[in-house]
């Protein structure tokens, strides 16, 4: 019989417990055919390890969450080492280990129960203690497949007789988090524009993002070599990413993310008048770089608001310090490149595969599944313009 903690069940009797007896019951009908009654709920998942196979006479039940979780890392890491992951897949294995260690790193491995697990993602809905406010589903969602993970290659190595992440339906307990991805906010062309005049000396920044549609990363990691004046093209071959000693030029997210972007006309003077002014012009030189002439962080570009010694708050960054200084809604960086999306979108005759393209999603597919909401009401609105315009 496949070793499964689904026909052994543990439960607390408080009758039981009031008379004088036993309180814990271990179900085990269907694989032994009756239930035992223990004093402890230890001795009870001693018994319960002991019929799956994996308990203490084989030394099995010692293998600590932490330990498991450890070892995820290390394979992470060597994997990282040998070019097969990028850093920050190793790095999310080492944060997700950390996360879930608060919750289980003293517990063996057959002690942790799908109920268990249930109940501190509840507590996480209601609270993370990284970031002192609820968690949002997504990150949930990320840190649970590292969770699961653990457990699946526990099984397989025998360190433990079942994943509980098996008997866990994750959406009925955070929500599908694939809802949020598909309400990418639309903005006035009008508060884009108020945010690119209050850019400060973030304005050509915030202006390219808008232009472009690049991701942060793209965006950061354009040099002068990428601009073509002549053909109006701005080429991603590359972006900014996380490595193992700060910030390092790496691929784009995908291979469909490698991409000519045309660049308008106004754009391109734009940008020639940006690098007379420069300090660092030359071709390898990076388009919108750090101070000392490197990338720049991302938190640089989207801003962060910090509260000042009076209790007050001040902003720092570029979006951020825009938008409060031009009066409009908090955004991100990345509701730039929604916004460049909804442009190309509206323009008369478009075809979703060339937004996509635009966009360098592998897809139309995906494309659709961000900006699906915004296609009806753009097609409306071209049709309404055919046939009423006069």
């Amino acid at each position: 019989m496949k070793n499964s903690t689904d026909d052994i069940v543990i439960n607390y009797l408080p009758s039981r417990k009031k008379a004088g007896r036993k309180p814990w019951r271990l179900d085990a009908h269907r694989r032994q055919g009756k239930a035992e009654y223990f004093a402890t709920k230890k001795e009870a998942v001693v018994r319960r390890n002991e019929l799956l196979g994996v308990g203490v006479a084989s030394g099995q039940s010692k293998h600590t969450f932490a330990g498991a979780a450890e070892h995820r890392v290390s394979v992470y890491k060597d994997r990282y080492e040998r070019g097969d992951v990028k850093f920050t897949t190793s790095k999310d294995a080492k944060e997700s280990a950390a996360f879930w260690n608060r919750f289980f790193g003293g517990y063996q491995l057959n002690d942790i129960t799908p109920d268990l697990i249930r109940n501190s993602i509840n507590e996480l809905l209601e609270f993370n203690p990284n970031t002192s406010k609820p968690a949002a589903p997504k990150t949930i969602k990320n840190r649970y497949t590292f969770l699961s993970s653990v457990f699946k290659y526990a099984v397989g190595d025998r360190l433990c007789g079942n994943n509980p992440c098996d008997a866990i339906n994750l959406v009925e307990l955070i929500g599908s988090t694939k809802a949020t991805k598909h309400l990418a906010k639309r903005f006035s062309k009008r508060i884009v524009a108020e945010i690119i005049t209050y850019g400060g000396r973030y304005v050509m920044h915030i202006k390219f993002a808008v232009k472009t549609g690049l991701r942060s990363g793209e965006q950061r990691g354009i040099q002068w070599h990428h601009i073509d004046f002549d053909a109006g093209f701005v080429t991603v071959e590359q972006a900014i990413v996380l490595g193992p000693n700060g910030l390092e030029i790496g691929e784009p997210k995908s291979p469909a993310a490698f991409r000519n972007v045309p660049l308008s006309d106004e754009m391109l003077q734009d940008l020639r008048e940006w690098r007379l002014q420069s300090k660092f012009s030359a071709d390898t030189d990076f388009v919108f770089p750090a101070e000392d002439g490197g990338p720049m962080w991302s938190m640089q570009l989207n801003g962060e608001l910090q509260k000042r010694a009076d209790g007050g708050v001040k902003y720092k960054g570029a979006l951020k310090s825009a938008c409060h200084r031009a009066g409009v809604e908090m955004i991100r960086w990345h509701d730039l490149r929604h916004h460049y999306a909804s442009l190309q979108l509206y323009r008369d005759g478009v075809q979703l595969n060339e937004v996509a393209a635009l966009m360098g999603h592998e897809t139309s597919k995906i494309t659709e599944e961000i900006y699906g909401h915004w296609l009806d009401g753009a097609n409306k609105d071209q049709d309404l313009r055919r046939r009423a315009a006069v």
